[in-house]
């Protein structure tokens, strides 16, 4: 999220990405939303944080680990990053969204929960109040393309983003949120809602 760099630089289209987001209580279309984030924000690891050149793995899961690192290349070079875990949030990030979400630890499913929740109100917070599931169900590429570049001010990495470290185009974003969706589509371990 904002204020820190990437580990290593990425970019492209991601066709499938390494532990795909699975908490059943994001709806599918927000787990691939979840994945394309992912894809340059930590290549799917949930279990690192920010270190300079080299990431560092977290072990202990019951907290964001709240470790500062200096940032050593990009826009950001000097200042210091507590980014942490699949989405790399910034420790006074994890906490506004963990207060508001009343969520204990930093487990994989915590961090799956938080950046949905964190997606959901910063992109209602930048639209007018935009239903962001509705919008990821469009399927529409202007209306994808928005979201990427919606969410670029809580994640650098995406399309629009004018920190300098933007990683991803509008249509890699559009694309890589296609492949990331038939992928969930494909592999989902959760079942359908009960329809009454």
């Amino acid at each position: 999220t904002q204020g820190r760099t990437s580990t290593v630089s990425k970019g492209g289209v991601p066709k499938t990405i390494a532990n795909p987001a699975s908490n059943c209580d994001v709806p599918i279309e927000g787990r691939a939303l979840l994945d394309m984030i992912a894809y340059n924000e930590s290549r799917g690891a949930y279990n690192i944080r920010y270190g300079g050149d080299e990431a560092i793995e977290i072990t202990d899961f019951s907290d964001h680990p709240r470790k500062a690192e200096r940032i050593t290349r990009g826009y950001n070079t000097g200042k210091f990053s507590s980014a942490a875990g699949r989405y790399q949030f910034i420790t006074s990030t994890w906490d506004s969204i963990a207060k508001q979400e009343n969520i204990t630890d930093f487990s994989p499913q915590s961090q799956d929960r938080a950046a949905y929740a964190l997606a959901v109100r910063d992109y209602a917070a930048r639209n007018k109040g935009a239903d962001l599931l509705q919008d990821l169900k469009s399927n529409d590429p202007k209306v994808l393309n928005n979201i990427g570049r919606s969410l670029s001010q809580t994640w650098t990495s995406l399309p629009g983003s004018t920190s300098g470290e933007q990683l991803t185009s509008d249509s890699q974003f559009v694309e890589g949120y296609k492949n990331l969706l038939e992928n969930q589509k494909k592999s989902s371990n959760c079942s359908a809602p009960n329809v009454a």
